[in-house]
C-alpha cells in the first residue's frame, strides 16, 4: 500500500495534474513557499479508498524524490516548484478513430514506449460504456509526444499502404500496429495544438449557421462537406452518440457539397446539438463544413420530398412484390 499512496501523491503534486486542477494549483501556488497540509490529502477520494492514515502519507512523502515535509512533518510540497508558464498542450497528442475496445490502461501501455505516460483522457457513452472513438494522451516531454505523433503516423501510413496493396495479414501484425479504427479506417495522430486550431476554425465557420434558428428545439439537422468516405453508418454513430441514439433518419446527398441531412425521433435543443457536433464533427468532415438546423422554408421542402420519396418507395416496393 505504501508505493500506491506515493504514487498516488506525486500524481496529484505532478504536472499532468496541476495543470487540470484548479483547486490543488490554486492553494499550492499561492502558498508563499508552495506547501499545502497534509492532512487536506485524507480527504481526497482516491486516498480514502486506499484507507491511509496521516501517518501513511508522512512516510509516503519522506521516501520520495518529488515531494518533500516541512521542518513539522505537517505540511507537503514539490521538491521542484511547479511552473505555471509551461505550455502543457505541446505535450499532449490527440488519437482520433481509437478502437472500441481500448481502455485507458491499453493505451497508457501501448504508448509507453515512446515515454511516461502521465495521463489519458477516454470518454465512454453510458449505455454501451464503449469508448467514444477519441483520446488525449499527455506525455512526460513534448519531445516524447512528438515521438509519438511521428511514430503513429508513419505506421499508420504503412498499414494502409499495405493493405491497398493486398499485401498485409492483420494476425502477423506486430501489437503496435493492430490500431484498427472504430469506422475501419486507420489510426490518425496529431498535437492537441493542431486539435484546438481545427475545432476554432470549425466553430468560426459554424457560427455563421446558428442565428436565429438554434434559440429553438428542432430534429432536423444539414451537414456540409462531408470527407468522402464518410456513409450512413458513420453518420449515425456519429448523431446516434451525440442524440442519445435518436436517430431516425439520414439522407446523404452525393452533389457538390456531399451534405447530408439527419432527422431525429424527437425534437431535441438544436444548441446542444449543435455545440456536441462542433467539437468533433473534424473526425467526419472537411474543415470548411457545418453542421446546422434548417431553416422553416428548407425543413418544409425536405419534408415535402421525404414524403414524396417515401411514397414511391412503398409503391415501388409493392408493385415488386406483386410482378413475383
Amino acid at each position: 500500500m505504501n508505493n500506491q499512496i506515493l504514487d498516488l501523491l506525486e500524481f496529484y503534486f505532478g504536472d499532468s495534474n496541476l495543470s487540470r486542477d484548479q483547486w490543488l494549483r490554486t492553494r499550492v501556488c499561492n502558498h508563499p513557499k508552495r506547501y499545502i497540509e497534509l492532512k487536506k490529502l485524507l480527504t481526497f477520494n482516491k486516498v480514502q479508498r486506499l484507507r491511509a492514515r496521516f501517518q501513511d502519507l508522512q512516510v509516503a512523502v519522506e521516501n520520495s524524490n518529488k515531494l518533500e515535509l516541512d521542518q513539522t512533518g505537517v505540511y507537503v510540497r514539490r521538491k521542484i516548484p511547479f511552473d505555471t508558464n509551461i505550455d502543457f498542450t505541446r505535450r499532449v497528442v490527440y488519437l482520433e478513430n481509437v478502437s472500441q475496445d481500448e481502455t485507458i490502461e491499453t493505451i497508457k501501455e501501448k504508448l509507453s514506449r515512446f515515454g511516461k505516460v502521465t495521463f489519458v483522457e477516454l470518454e465512454w457513452f453510458q449505455v454501451s460504456r464503449q469508448n467514444k472513438g477519441f483520446s488525449f494522451v499527455e506525455f512526460e516531454t513534448e519531445e516524447m509526444a512528438n515521438k509519438c505523433i511521428e511514430t503513429i503516423n508513419h505506421e499508420q501510413k504503412k498499414l494502409l499502404e499495405s493493405k491497398e496493396e493486398g499485401q498485409v495479414n492483420e494476425g502477423e501484425l506486430e501489437p503496435n500496429l493492430k490500431s484498427k479504427s472504430i469506422h475501419d479506417f486507420s489510426l490518425i495522430c496529431y498535437s492537441k495544438s493542431t486539435w484546438l486550431e481545427q475545432k476554432e476554425q470549425l466553430e468560426k465557420a459554424m457560427e455563421l449557421k446558428y442565428n436565429p434558428f438554434s434559440e429553438r428545439n428542432s430534429s432536423v439537422f444539414k451537414i456540409d462537406k462531408l470527407k468522402s468516405h464518410v456513409n450512413r453508418n458513420v453518420l449515425k454513430e456519429f448523431f446516434d452518440w451525440i442524440s442519445d441514439g435518436n436517430v431516425k433518419f439520414i439522407q446523404i446527398e452525393k452533389n457538390q457539397t456531399d451534405s447530408a441531412i439527419v432527422r431525429l425521433s424527437e425534437n431535441v435543443s438544436a444548441q446542444y446539438i449543435l455545440e456536441e457536433a462542433q467539437e468533433h464533427l473534424q473526425r467526419i468532415q472537411e474543415k470548411e463544413g457545418a453542421c446546422f438546423v434548417l431553416v422553416e422554408q428548407e425543413l418544409q421542402e425536405w419534408l415535402k420530398q421525404s414524403q414524396i420519396d417515401r411514397d414511391n418507395y412503398k409503391r415501388l416496393g409493392y408493385r415488386g412484390k406483386k410482378k413475383h
